[in-house]
């Protein structure tokens, strides 16, 4: 089905010149699939950007999220 969504949301956005909706692209899809890999040492040694441990983030994420729920 993910596919088949992509496929159409691709076909839309060649017609109208826009980028696909969500990014879900065929060539996006393909890379999700494949299990595309990412590195960001560049970003790392040449930006001085640091990541933050996915766990963390989420521990931050869901933090701040109960805090503007009690808002």
């Amino acid at each position: 089905m993910v596919r088949a969504g992509a496929a159409l949301l691709t076909k839309v956005a060649d017609l109208t010149g826009r980028p696909p909706l969500l990014g879900m692209s065929t060539d996006e899809m393909r890379n999700v699939q494949e299990g595309g890999a990412f590195d960001g040492s560049k970003a790392e040694r040449e930006l001085g950007l640091a990541y933050t441990p996915i766990c963390e983030t989420i521990e931050e994420e869901v933090a701040a999220y109960q805090r503007q729920a009690r808002a």
